[in-house]
């Protein structure tokens, strides 16, 4: 179900669909996914994305860096 149906059991399968466009090189899908559960409240978070080693990959997209500064907490 999406998370506009299920709110609570939709959140890990669109943070899995972020990790699924990664595995298939589609990093603005993935971004547009992680820049989604930015703006809801969900677990996913500014320091998850600094240290979770599925995500090194965005480590050097322009955007990716833009999204951590956006919403990190500590620049608010």
């Amino acid at each position: 179900m999406p998370i506009s149906k299920d709110a609570a059991y939709g959140l890990p399968f669109a943070e899995d669909l972020a990790l699924i466009y990664l595995i298939i090189g589609d990093e603005d899908a993935a971004l547009d996914q992680i820049e989604m559960l930015f703006t809801i409240p969900s677990w996913m978070s500014v320091d998850w994305l600094k240290v979770n080693p599925l995500y090194d990959r965005l480590s050097d997209n322009p955007r990716f860096q833009n999204l951590i500064r956006k919403y990190d907490q500590k620049f608010e």
